[in-house]
């Protein structure tokens, strides 16, 4: 971690305003959170710095609105503006639907009707994909409301076994 920060450094003096690399930043002190205790808010908030100077320059981007909704979801805080903005501009990519099922069901108390909804149809539709579907398997699994995920994908006959055999 520490050889990406020092190269981080070097890459963002020469282009700092390059929101591939701002958001390279992003993931690098997410990642720097992670292992280095549970989402320590300290990098999370360094991280969030970087995501918001890359959506400042790219504010349609869907991956810098996913990466803030997760960041949200971390420290906290409400992710309901970030997930749907990415619904708005990216609303068939992968990450969205991630996104959708790892932060709307782990905030799931902290969102409103909509989002739950929006959240319950990005389970449901990308279950029907199998790259996605296989992809939901360690969010399931690691999900706060695991239990709800399997019923709702259970009571709509939507397959993804391997988490919600037990």
């Amino acid at each position: 971690m520490q050889n990406a920060e020092q190269l981080l450094d070097t890459i963002l003096e020469l282009h700092p305003g390059h929101p591939h690399y701002l958001s390279l930043a992003t993931s690098v002190y997410i990642w720097k959170s992670i292992f280095d205790g549970n989402h320590r808010p300290e990098y999370l908030v360094r991280a969030e710095q970087y995501a918001l100077s890359a959506f400042s320059l790219r504010p349609t981007w869907s991956n810098s609105l996913t990466t803030l909704a997760k960041i949200d979801y971390y420290l906290g805080k409400n992710p309901s503006s970030w997930l749907a903005l990415s619904e708005q501009f990216g609303n068939q990519e992968t990450e969205t639907y991630l996104t959708h099922v790892e932060v709307g069901f782990g905030a799931w108390d902290s969102l409103d009707s909509k989002r739950k909804s929006a959240t319950i149809n990005y389970l449901l539709r990308g279950a029907e994909h199998s790259r996605i579907r296989n992809l939901y398997v360690p969010i399931i699994n690691n999900s706060p409301r695991k239990a709800d995920i399997c019923r709702y994908l259970v009571v709509t006959g939507r397959n993804v076994k391997v988490p919600c055999d037990d």
